[in-house]
């Protein structure tokens, strides 16, 4: 007769990746303050002293689920012999994958739903879900060689809010307020062409 084996345990990506499903169902249907860390163990199917393992508490898996909705690399910018045009396409196609995902647009409602009467959820989607995603491309940007591109005469932050809300704005506002998916396809096709509009040919 064959052994029956112990129980496959889940690897820790995967139960990280289970509990930030239930954990956005629930604050996307009940609010942040109202769902308590049982009410997430319970729902994954887990203890909730296996949840306070992964999360010390309700605020940490908040912080963790913000930051899981990030699409950014640790790719250095200008390597591998690209051209600027080629690195900068693939950094703002990163930055749209993240801004017009569903756990972000998601979380996004969750933050004006929550965030005047929770200063801490408004802080942590601020400082995470959006402050260093911003960072990031400003950063790749910094990086250009001087007079490298049509914006130079204004400032980084600038030139990235103005590329980010091109190529972004639009599909998600749609997202956020009509629930529309966003056509990734057109995105990426305004990011082809407002890099090629802006950006000159050059290897770094």
């Amino acid at each position: 007769m064959a052994r029956v084996g112990r129980p496959t345990v889940m690897p820790i990506e995967e139960r990280r990746e289970a509990i930030f499903i239930a954990a956005e169902k629930l604050f996307g249907e009940r609010g942040f303050k109202a769902v308590t860390m049982t009410e997430i163990a319970a729902s994954v199917g887990m203890s909730k002293k296996t949840l306070y393992e992964i999360f010390k508490d309700k605020a940490d898996l908040l912080r963790a689920l913000i930051g899981s909705s990030l699409a950014r690399t640790d790719a250095d910018f200008f390597k591998n012999g690209k051209t600027i045009n080629e690195e900068l396409k693939l950094r703002l196609g990163e930055m749209a994958r993240h801004i017009l995902s569903v756990r972000h647009v998601r979380l996004c409602r969750l933050a004006i739903a929550e965030g005047a009467g929770n200063r801490h959820l408004a802080r942590s989607f601020y400082e995470i879900g959006i402050q260093r995603s911003r960072a990031s491309l400003v950063e790749s940007i910094d990086k250009m060689k001087p007079g490298s591109h049509l914006l130079s005469g204004l400032s980084n932050e600038i030139v990235a809010d103005m590329l980010v809300g091109a190529t972004c704005f639009v599909p998600f506002m749609s997202a956020l307020l009509n629930q529309a998916a966003p056509d990734m396809k057109a995105v990426n096709a305004t990011i082809e062409r407002l890099v090629e509009s802006l950006f000159k040919q050059e290897q770094w």
